[in-house]
């Protein structure tokens, strides 16, 4: 089991009308990411001592909007950005990243 500071900043890119974020498990509903902070250009969440049962956090993000329109989430783990990972309206699915903790 791995615990950690977590961080998330997302930025949208075009006409995003809705958006989902969840943390290791897209089925379960408890695990969407809300109530998101307003940055300089991006939202953001911060969770402290974030756990996860291995050593890989997955990362599943959705939109939906108009034809172009795209969301970008960056992942920071203990400070350290480790990446991002995109979703693009057209895709019509969860875009779907994991990050070694």
């Amino acid at each position: 089991m791995s615990m950690f500071n977590l961080e998330l900043r997302v930025t949208e890119f075009g006409s995003i009308l809705a958006r989902q974020i969840f943390l290791e498990d897209v089925t379960n509903q408890n695990r969407e990411v809300k109530n998101w902070d307003q940055g300089e250009g991006f939202q953001f969440k911060k969770l402290s001592n974030f756990q996860v049962s291995d050593f890989e956090l997955d990362v599943f993000v959705g939109c939906q909007g108009i034809a172009g329109g795209t969301l970008k989430c960056e992942v920071f783990i203990d400070g350290n950005n480790v990446g991002d990972i995109a979703s693009r309206v057209e895709d019509h699915f969860f875009a779907h990243k994991s990050f070694n903790v």
